[in-house]
């Protein structure tokens, strides 16, 4: 107990407000959220030392196991080096381009093998990214709480204590709000993110939301709002240079809301569920600490609002009703 009580020194995170050396996170969302754009943007910003947007991040190897469209993922590799001037062939940032079942005796050998070359070329990696989780869980079933924990322990066997891990999947409930199968999802998992779009998926201009819904041993991020923008690759077809997209920053999503007869608190309220689009707890501090009232009372604004029906409450995670 002595030893428990001496003060410590912690260092930065992995990367500033979202994620921590060792954290085992999962991203989850829809097809088409731009979860692989958000990845690799990630991946890279730790590779090359950079922040990742307006956050820092500690310097490192990254090992990305992308399990499906290699040649896709080769040009958006190529867009964001030239957008982001990295310089590619110096990044310690490596792809196992081929779908594995981690939590087969083969396959978790394939990875380790993969695992100990990325060792003695880069260093331990301070982050493991899988890209999606259908890719490397093959015969696990996901609607089955053994069967994900036997894919959560092959990857904490795979890695170093201090590696962090990101799991991408797919989200199959009402409003996108968690992940598609079992809740243990939300157990294995110490950091978690939401991906969704407001909008069509397929034009660049929708905005996609990266919603931080559960952090490890701090409050959750703010929500990041980015849109799509084409850019250039190294890539040629029929003689001509290919396109891909990139995430760029973007403002929230205005939502049509009827606010005629609410109060100040209530439609600063409202703002809150917005932006954040997660659980009652965190909505209510978030408008506790923007409109100065006490976290009771800001329960009790929520409490008003579902009865106005101007907000609902899906899967635990509270959205705003359009009724503009």
């Amino acid at each position: 107990a002595a030893q428990l009580w001496q003060p410590r020194k912690l260092g930065p995170m992995l990367v500033e407000g979202l994620l921590e050396h060792g954290a085992e996170a999962a991203l989850h969302g829809a097809s088409q959220t731009g979860k692989s754009l958000w990845l690799l943007e990630l991946g890279l910003s730790i590779a090359a030392g950079r922040a990742f947007f307006d956050k820092r991040v500690a310097h490192g190897p990254v090992l990305y196991f992308c399990g499906e469209g290699a040649g896709a993922f080769a040009r958006r590799f190529q867009a964001l080096c030239l957008a982001r001037n990295h310089v590619a062939e110096s990044l310690p940032f490596a792809i196992m381009p081929r779908p594995l079942a981690l939590t087969e005796g083969e396959g978790f050998a394939v990875a380790q093998e993969a695992l100990l070359e990325f060792r003695q070329r880069y260093g331990e990696p301070v982050a493991i990214f899988i890209d999606t989780f259908s890719r490397y869980a093959a015969g696990v079933d996901e609607d089955k709480a053994g069967d994900l924990y036997r894919f959560f322990n092959a990857l904490k066997e795979l890695r170093h204590e201090d590696t962090a891990t990101v799991t991408a999947h797919h989200t199959g409930h009402s409003e996108g709000a968690r992940a598609r199968g079992s809740s243990a999802w939300g157990q294995g998992a110490d950091t978690e993110f939401i991906a969704s779009v407001a909008g069509e998926p397929e034009l660049l201009d929708s905005i996609r939301t990266f919603t931080n819904r559960k952090q490890k041993d701090e409050e959750p991020a703010a929500p990041m709002h980015f849109k799509l923008v084409r850019t250039q690759t190294r890539t040629r077809r029929e003689g001509a240079l290919a396109w891909s997209v990139i995430l760029e920053p973007a403002d929230a999503p205005k939502a049509e809301i009827n606010v005629k007869g609410l109060s100040k608190h209530q439609r600063e309220a409202l703002a809150v569920i917005v932006e954040l689009r997660t659980d009652r707890g965190t909505c209510a501090k978030g408008i506790a600490s923007r409109a100065g009232v006490p976290s009771r009372s800001a329960h009790r604004i929520i409490r008003q609002l579902e009865k106005r029906g101007l907000i609902g409450d899906k899967d635990n995670v509270l959205f705003v009703v359009k009724n503009g």
